[in-house]
């Protein structure tokens, strides 16, 4: 033993490399999992529009590259689009605006753009690298239209923070069209990660900027683009792209997620044509979509019959991560719409009324038999809802399960009877019309298990009138936000609601060790999500001293010298106002001798945990320089034999890490940081069996 050990130190020497808001009451009573009262938080009405509907399409958070802080926290507000209706000849308009982190407008907004008719829409908008606002929709037009004006064509905005038309594309109007003769649309954009920017939507007949090539089915097909950022130009035989089913039938896109894993195009919507017998009825259509347009990988979802498809779709497409918000590895996809039962395939919530509809798959478009549930009718995923209509729209993933939003006019608290009694499996405990004589729409949030799709809980959120969501994000300081409309004496609205959770998950397995003379590392077990977390500790009889980092762990600056105990907790900071309740460590006596070459600066340290391990732990790194660094961790056997070699990247001065090596027989290894100007190197053991 005393041999091996001696080999691994000389292994193990390293050589350098080069507005408070107060929830709708009613017989609902106020929200229990989410908070609308917070300061985080804020509920906004907008009527841009004197007559019938003013609705929200989609909120997308925004970060202004012009402020101070441009990267400190990336919440400088939202942009919010969707449409507005101005009456007389101009009708429903394109409405776009942009709010600050707690509602107000900001300067240079809004935009209401009539291009032409009163069937202008704005559906998505996507912040770019460079930091523009890129806007996507549909507008009434005569282009590409000889001897009509009733058709409609896929329309692109590009504005810059302050509502100026972004350079290289058209002023006053930062607007350029794309379609055919036919009517078409843009439902979705996003940037790729080559910096075009990437349409999904609805094209008719394959013309002017659809390929001549298509074999368009007239009713509508799924049509994918993309296009240049300097001006918006599409080279139409390369970069435009249709796809449908076998048969007749209208196929759009509605969503679009850029993966990124593999940076295809991942693309979600509602399919009319693979239903055999022409009956008009839906299914799911996903497609995988190289970014060079090469040949998809598509699945289809719904078909339970050979005589009757029904209604399934998909409103909203977005990747899931085993661990939050990681994309180190390829998970898989969740697509939210709606399912249309009927009686006469056997229902849940009877009344053939639309129902959520969740399906979670992995990268090749399989099914997760798992994600399933009582209520559904399709032959895969899971559904919610209750009696009466409800509408998927949108999603997002939490720290422990997805959320999904949209729109209910279901209530297990309904007063008719007749309801009650039909409806054995309603979800919907709360929707505001038991406030009022008749039933109305209310906005509906479901959250549900990550592995098994049950419902954990649901919340309406609204008044007794008519409201719904369309679209919700999560903002990188833990709290959402959501657009939609509600309704007032008859005409809709803008709504806007910014939430938080109200439940917090505290940190785990808290252990404390000294290191590197008399300084403290404190390391914990955080949540499966991008929280902040707050470290206290004190010695016995003194004062806190408190410390807010998004690690796992904490290396204190250089303590007194002597025997001293230390007194810690920690405490999970899952989004602004919302805390976990703190988790006292066990209390840590450090004794130590201040040598005199330490210093306040010395603070480089490696750690691994656990040590003793038996394959898997977690590495972490903390760095005076809060660059970002490149590093190798190598790993070395006891004969110098390299076992592994991986490359990691610190980030702001630290690196958190959990490694997995797995089929490594017992012995002592050595791990090796290595980096361009330094180096650093630890012992680690896996026992023997």
């Amino acid at each position: 033993m005393k041999l091996l050990y001696s080999a691994i130190l000389i292994i193990c020497s390293c050589l350098l490399l080069q507005t408070s808001i107060t929830s709708a009451q009613c017989l609902c009573g106020s929200e229990v999992n989410i908070t609308t009262t917070s300061s985080a938080a804020f509920k906004l009405t907008l009527n841009p529009g004197p007559f019938t509907d003013d609705v929200a399409r989609d909120v997308e958070p925004i970060d202004n590259p012009s402020s101070s802080d441009p990267d400190s926290d990336k919440d400088d507000g939202f942009v919010i689009v969707g449409s507005t209706d101005q009456g007389g000849s101009t009708g429903s308009d394109i409405y776009i605006t942009c709010v600050g982190p707690t509602g107000s407008t900001l300067s240079g907004w809004p935009k209401i753009i009539d291009v032409d008719g009163d069937v202008d829409v704005a559906y998505s908008a996507e912040q770019t690298s460079d930091g523009y606002l890129l806007i996507c929709g549909s507008a009434k037009t005569s282009t590409y239209i000889t001897g009509v004006n009733n058709k409609t064509n896929a329309v692109l905005l590009k504005y810059t923070f302050d509502g100026n038309p972004a350079p290289g594309w058209p002023s006053p109007v930062p607007l350029i069209e794309y379609g055919s003769s036919g009517s078409d649309a843009a439902y979705d954009v996003k940037e790729d990660g080559n910096g075009d920017y990437v349409v999904v939507g609805k094209a008719q007949y394959n013309d002017h900027d659809i390929p001549s090539s298509a074999s368009t089915q007239g009713d509508g097909d799924v049509w994918v683009f993309k296009v240049s950022p300097g001006n918006g130009s599409l080279n139409v035989s390369t970069n435009s792209k249709i796809y449908h089913g076998s048969n007749a039938g209208l196929d759009f896109a509605l969503s679009l997620l850029i993966d990124c894993y593999t940076g295809n195009y991942i693309v979600s919507g509602p399919c009319q044509s693979y239903d055999p017998n022409n009956h008009g009825d839906e299914q799911l259509h996903l497609f995988n979509i190289p970014s060079n347009f090469s040949t998809p990988a598509e699945q289809t979802y719904g078909n339970i019959s050979s005589s009757y498809l029904w209604d399934y779709s998909s409103s909203n497409i977005m990747q899931w991560h085993s661990t939050f918000d990681n994309c180190d590895q390829n998970d898989g996809y969740l697509s939210l719409g709606v399912q249309h039962p009927s009686v006469k395939i056997g229902t849940c919530f009877t009344n053939k009324q639309h129902d959520f509809w969740a399906v979670k798959t992995d990268p090749s478009f399989t099914s997760d038999a798992t994600f399933a549930g009582v209520c559904v009718n399709a032959n895969t995923g899971a559904a919610y809802g209750g009696y009466w209509q409800d509408n998927g729209q949108s999603s997002v993933q939490t720290c422990d399960g997805y959320l999904l939003a949209g729109i209910t006019k279901s209530n297990y608290l309904d007063t008719d009877p007749a309801d009650n009694q039909a409806c054995t499996n309603c979800q919907v405990s709360c929707n505001h019309y038991v406030c009022s004589a008749s039933e109305t729409e209310d906005i509906w949030l479901a959250h549900v298990n990550t592995s098994t799709g049950s419902l954990d809980w649901n919340e309406s959120v609204g008044s007794s009138d008519n409201d719904g969501a369309y679209s919700i994000k999560k903002v990188l300081d833990g709290s959402y936000i959501l657009v939609g409309y509600t309704t007032n004496s008859g005409h809709k609205d803008i709504y806007v609601v910014k939430f938080e959770l109200t439940h917090c998950s505290p940190p785990t397995n808290l252990h404390a060790t000294a290191i590197k003379g008399c300084h403290i590392r404190f390391v914990w077990d955080g949540i499966n999500c991008g929280a902040t977390y707050r470290l206290r500790y004190k010695p016995s009889g003194g004062s806190w001293t408190t410390v807010y980092t998004t690690n796992t762990f904490y290396n204190t600056p250089l303590l007194s010298s002597g025997t001293t105990l230390y007194n810690w907790d920690v405490t999970t900071r899952c989004s602004p106002t919302i805390l976990s309740s703190p988790v006292s460590g066990t209390s840590y006596t450090l004794s130590c001798k201040l040598d005199q070459s330490e210093s306040e600066s010395d603070n480089d340290l490696l750690f691994v945990f656990p040590n003793p391990t038996d394959g898997t732990f977690k590495l972490s790194l903390q760095l005076k320089d809060k660059n970002p660094q490149p590093f190798h961790l190598l790993i070395l056997d006891a004969t110098g034999q390299q076992v592994e070699n991986l490359k990691l990247t610190a980030e702001n001065g630290s690196l958190n890490k959990q490694i997995a090596l797995d089929n490594l027989s017992g012995g002592i290894y050595c791990l090796k940081m290595i980096g361009q100007n330094n180096c650093f190197s630890k012992k680690i053991i896996i026992p023997k069996d």
